[in-house]
């Protein structure tokens, strides 16, 4: 190899640490020249993340694999060379023997020949540039093990920085995400909110117009249906704005906790007592082990079931039974009951699963439109398990249906006011 051509591309290396703007910038022009030195036929740089463990590639290429997603190392030569920050050059019988001493594990076929050098700055040891050959073991000897160290070491705090800022870009670009959810989420609630209270109020007006232009002489049976209709367009009100005062209160640390023994029995009589105004209680089946009691709100247990059975019932045909199973059982050899509602509807795709307890999220705003909700309900839930000590789960599938499982102690440690 011509010794100025060496030089030249050293000096571009060299020149690219100062005037490259961006890591990926750097790491191209690294792997340009670099090929002028040694053979880059596969090459990669591994960066290590101190809090996370994690390794990210944000240069790769490779003629076998294709698998540079961010993940852990942890039993591979590449990790084994940022452990021991030494650079290190073996074949299949040198891989071979690291993994009989236990220093690395056996991943793949062994590979015919790798060189790999440790990113070392001030503040250790950073990532790891590998190259490798699959089927030639006369590669990479000791003087091109000494370019390569040459030019990490030259490279490594300029990828040590421009990997930070990297960082921090992705970090600001996630923050400005999350934030435009957060508002997407906010003004999604708010048009929910619009429709949810506007429907009822008009329902509320528009029946007792009726009712005023009715002949005043008509028997009061006449007007039962128009009354009805308002009870229970008032009652949907009712239930949107306790909604919003319960998850109020919860936010605000200002929610009580009033423990009460309660038997099985009672907590089911409650529930279909709650039911049967909403004109879901025939849809509702009880079942399980009933016996026994638990301590706990009575009235926040009550609408957790509420909640989950009406939401059921709202994603699921009308002909559809909803099972409310009850379930004793111990857990670090404390008495639990565990609450499952479930049903046979629509199901939850796997990737909405992950915000469906989030205040004002719905999993389909299309399908919202149609049966209505603020996306309160499992908010309050989820709080309210948290409150009494327990936990709420959800199993679900598209197409096949869901169960909500509610789990809380029965002998809870008394708890005071949240705030």
């Amino acid at each position: 190899m011509a010794e100025d051509r060496v030089t030249a591309a050293l000096a571009r290396i060299f020149e690219a640490t100062a005037t490259s703007e961006t890591l990926r910038d750097l790491l191209e022009i690294l792997y340009e020249n670099l090929g002028d030195l040694i053979d880059t036929s596969n090459f990669f740089v591994a960066m290590w993340d101190r809090e996370s463990g994690l390794y990210t590639f944000p240069f790769s290429v490779d003629e076998a694999d294709d698998d540079f997603t961010p993940q852990l190392l942890n039993g591979t030569i590449t990790d084994f060379v940022r452990r021991h920050p030494q650079p290190l050059v073996l074949d299949s019988l040198g891989h071979q023997r690291l993994i009989d001493e236990g220093e690395v594990a056996f991943c793949g076929d062994l590979t015919a020949r790798w060189m790999g050098v440790p990113l070392v700055t001030q503040s250790g040891v950073v990532g790891v540039a590998v190259v490798q050959s699959y089927d030639n073991p006369d590669l990479f000897g000791q003087r091109d093990l000494e370019l390569f160290e040459m030019v990490c070491r030259a490279v490594a705090p300029a990828v040590e920085q421009r990997a930070l800022a990297r960082r921090r870009q992705l970090a600001l670009l996630t923050s400005r995400d999350e934030a435009v959810r957060a508002n997407r989420a906010k003004s999604s609630f708010l048009a929910n909110m619009s429709h949810e209270l506007r429907t009822p109020l008009n329902a509320i007006i528009g029946y007792a117009e009726l009712i005023s232009e009715d002949d005043q002489d008509l028997p009061v049976a006449t007007f039962a249906t128009d009354l009805d209709n308002i009870r229970g367009a008032a009652r949907h009100l009712l239930v949107i704005i306790d909604d919003i005062l319960d998850l109020s209160r919860v936010d605000a640390g200002k929610a009580v906790v009033h423990l009460s023994r309660l038997s099985l029995d009672d907590a089911a009589a409650d529930l279909e007592s709650a039911l049967a105004p909403l004109g879901i209680a025939r849809r509702c089946r009880m079942t399980g082990d009933r016996t026994g009691c638990i301590e706990t709100d009575r009235a926040k247990l009550g609408q957790i079931l509420v909640n989950l059975v009406t939401n059921a019932c709202k994603f699921s045909d009308e002909d559809d039974r909803v099972e409310v199973r009850f379930e004793r059982f111990q857990e670090c050899e404390a008495d639990w009951v565990r609450f499952q509602v479930v049903d046979r509807g629509i199901g939850i795709a796997p990737d909405q699963l992950e915000n469906l307890f989030h205040p004002f999220t719905q999993v389909d705003d299309s399908h919202t439109r149609v049966t209505g909700g603020a996306g309160l309900g499992l908010a309050i839930c989820k709080q309210y398990s948290v409150l009494l000590n327990g936990r709420i789960s959800l199993n679900s599938e598209p197409g096949v249906g869901s169960t909500f499982t509610v789990e809380l102690p029965a002998d809870p440690p008394a708890p005071g006011a949240t705030g």
